[in-house]
């Protein structure tokens, strides 16, 4: 006859309930913390490309495409900034290209300043040519800080400044 050893039982169910506490502990983990920061990289790869993509085209018109210029530029904008930028596009870029000047931006070098999983600020360096026709060029290089954010499912520009 054999007696069954006294806490055997006990040993079981806390061996049982620590394997439940410790994947129940690992899931969170991953919630909380490796899952976030996943998203965060995630943003900072998506949102960099974005940034220098948009800026570029965001930033370049030419006369020929003067209204198809504009409303590209106006569609890739969002937010507050999305507003005050349509009142320049109005007010001194669509004039200037009435005029026959026409800009072309180039992102030449881009690195992330801060990310979120859908908000990513950008410090951009950019060379914009300007011209009228073929033969008055002038280029000039700059630095903007651009907040690109993922609105409805695409990222958009929701900041832009030129320092």
């Amino acid at each position: 006859m054999r007696v069954p050893l006294p806490g055997r039982r006990a040993v079981t169910t806390t061996a049982g309930v620590l394997a439940v506490v410790v994947a129940v502990a690992a899931v969170v983990v991953h919630l909380v913390v490796v899952r976030p920061a996943q998203q965060i990289e995630q943003a900072r790869t998506d949102g960099l490309a974005a940034a220098r993509t948009l800026t570029e085209q965001v930033l370049s018109y030419q006369p020929a495409s003067r209204d198809a210029d504009l409303a590209r530029a106006r569609g890739l904008v969002t937010g507050d900034f999305g507003r005050q930028f349509g009142t320049v596009l109005d007010s001194v870029v669509g004039p200037a290209l009435d005029r026959g000047v026409g800009t072309r931006t180039t992102v030449t070098r881009a690195g992330v300043v801060d990310a979120q999983p859908d908000r990513v600020t950008t410090l951009l360096y950019l060379t914009q040519d300007a011209s009228r026709g073929s033969d008055d060029k002038r280029t000039t290089v700059g630095r903007a800080e651009v907040i690109v954010e993922f609105v409805d499912g695409r990222w958009l520009v929701s900041d832009l400044r030129n320092f």
